[in-house]
């Protein structure tokens, strides 16, 4: 049993074991548990690395582990865990001030809230990654770029138009991309819309409403 009662400071040089054989290269080894009372445990470095906290797996499995390590940050990040285990299928989540908690699926997409651009009134619009719902007010022809990629597999727009007259809104892929085999998609009446989604080579037509068509050509 060792017991340090010095108010001061106590070294040791060489390798430390507690209930077993210290292990090469570490300074101390502990076998059994440990109890930190009104303390902190901190894992600090001098050498520009991060040091790293290593859960293993049951022995009788391998030597596999989950690792835990703190990345350059400009502020000190405090994480306090939930007061439970939470229910099956449970996402957990963060308040953006460092509380954990647990969420539903259905609590999340509840908290999903719609990218409207209520109205576009420019001519040429650069569809963002986040929008969901395009709606073009522009009175005048007017066009919508769509985004491409593998990575926006599975997006999805509703684009409506908005603006009156004799007047239509293109709908243009870039990166050699086509809608439902078309080169671009027309918008001609005023209230039309098309919902399209996007496999990550092309784009297709999920539904549409009013006067939408297919068309050939170079986008104008």
């Amino acid at each position: 049993r060792l017991r340090l009662l010095s108010s001061g400071n106590s070294y040791f040089t060489g390798n430390l074991g507690v209930n077993t054989n210290p292990l090469a290269g570490n300074a101390l080894t502990v076998s059994g548990n440990s109890t930190i009372t009104n303390g902190n445990v901190n894992l600090t470095n001098s050498t520009n690395t991060a040091n790293t906290v290593y859960f293993y797996e049951p022995s009788g499995s391998g030597n596999n582990y989950i690792a835990f390590k703190a990345r350059p940050m400009a502020n000190n990040v405090n994480l306090q865990w939930p007061d439970s285990a939470g229910k099956a299928n449970a996402c957990l989540s963060t308040d953006a001030t460092g509380n954990l908690y647990w969420q539903s699926v259905q609590q999340l997409t509840s908290n999903i809230r719609y990218n409207v651009l209520k109205v576009v009134t420019d001519p040429v619009y650069n569809a963002d990654t986040l929008d969901t719902h395009i709606l073009m007010g522009y009175n005048g022809d007017a066009k919508v770029n769509l985004p491409s990629g593998s990575s926006l597999a599975g997006k999805q727009y509703f684009i409506k138009r908005l603006g009156g007259g004799n007047t239509q809104v293109n709908v243009c892929p870039s990166g050699g991309a086509t809608i439902d085999g078309s080169n671009y998609i027309r918008i001609s009446n005023q209230y039309s819309s098309a919902m399209i989604v996007y496999d990550g080579s092309n784009w297709f037509i999920m539904s549409t409403y009013g006067n939408v068509s297919g068309q050939s050509g170079s986008c104008p």
